[in-house]
């Protein structure tokens, strides 16, 4: 049975072969276009098919849930007492003395820093062209050697020196290094100020020579004052100028900047003044009183007397008039001769 299974197989197989080849040749055969028919008949319909919308599930909100556990406390049945009069006394004493102690031992660390900033301070001015200039060597190993020894007792026998020590230390060394730099300040203001002084000089001697004519109402005796006391100001100025002149840079000056301006400053004040001071307006012309009311009572007696001469003249033409018979146009004529004739009169009188 076997073996006829196998070739009923193989008969098969090789049937299938051969149509495949068939279709092989057919498919060779066959044009591209109808290859693109064949295959869009076969090709399916597409599926339409509905979109359903599905619902969420609602979101669950976590809660907190608080669990409260009941605390059995007891007391001890010891209440603290309040504190008496002498322990509240005795409490701000001690409270006193620790501030005395803390500021105490402020004020001495800011005394050692102090100390130790000048130190390095100092130590490196020495070696600027300012100091050196006004300086020798002998001055500035003095001084070196001086802030080494202090610096070396400041780390050793002085860490813990008192306040007033470290302040004194200080001093000494300030004392030299000051004086160095007050020199090298001066070597270059004092120059600055004499030429600034003797400008001065100049200026107010030409412009006081001017004030004879320019200004005639100022007091004589002020600007002669004035003037004397420039040319002092000017010979102080050039025997101090000359005894400086003699000192070396490293000795002490003998003219300082700031004493050329004090004394300057009450003549520079003095000129201002004078200078500023504006011509006076002239005096006002007081008419006479007296002589005003006579004249004003003169001519109300003119005035009067006018008045009356019209009177009696008026009547005198008034009886001519009667008598004689004169018109009233003769009448006026005469009324106004007598008017101008009195105008006249009063202004004879003013």
């Amino acid at each position: 049975k076997s073996p006829k299974r196998k070739k009923a197989n193989n008969s098969t197989n090789a049937t299938t072969v051969g149509a495949n080849a068939t279709d092989v040749e057919t498919n060779a055969t066959t044009t591209p276009d109808e290859t693109n028919v064949t295959e869009a008949e076969e090709t399916p319909a597409e599926v339409v098919v509905d979109e359903v919308e599905v619902e969420e599930p609602p979101k669950m909100k976590a809660r907190r849930r608080v669990h409260r556990t009941l605390l059995d406390v007891k007391i001890s049945g010891l209440p603290m007492e309040p504190l008496t009069e002498t322990q509240i006394e005795s409490s701000i004493r001690v409270l006193g003395d620790l501030r005395k102690k803390d500021d105490a031992k402020r004020a001495q660390e800011a005394a050692k820093s102090n100390l130790e900033a000048y130190i390095y301070s100092m130590r490196a001015k020495l070696d600027d062209e300012s100091i050196q200039e006004v300086t020798d060597e002998e001055q500035r190993t003095t001084l070196k050697d001086l802030l080494m020894d202090k610096e070396d007792w400041l780390y050793m026998d002085g860490a813990d020196a008192s306040t007033e020590e470290f302040k004194k230390t200080h001093n000494e060394l300030q004392t030299q290094g000051d004086a160095m730099e007050f020199r090298a300040a001066e070597l270059m203001r004092r120059p600055e100020t004499i030429k600034k002084a003797r400008a001065f000089i100049e200026k107010a001697k030409v412009e006081i020579e001017t004030w004879a004519e320019k200004k005639p109402w100022l007091n004589a005796t002020h600007t002669t004052e004035l003037l004397e006391g420039i040319i002092q100001f000017e010979s102080w100025l050039d025997e101090k100028e000359e005894a400086q002149n003699k000192l070396s840079k490293t000795e002490t000056p003998s003219l300082e900047s700031t004493e050329i301006k004090i004394t300057q400053r009450p003549l520079e004040a003095k000129f201002k003044k004078l200078k500023n001071k504006p011509k006076p307006k002239p005096p006002k012309v007081e008419t006479n009183t007296t002589d005003t009311n006579a004249t004003d009572a003169n001519a109300t007696d003119a005035n009067a007397t006018t008045v009356g001469g019209q009177e009696d003249r008026a009547a005198s033409a008034g009886e001519a008039a009667d008598g004689e018979g004169v018109v009233e146009e003769d009448a006026e004529n005469i009324a106004e001769d007598v008017d101008a004739a009195t105008n006249n009169d009063v202004k004879d009188e003013l």
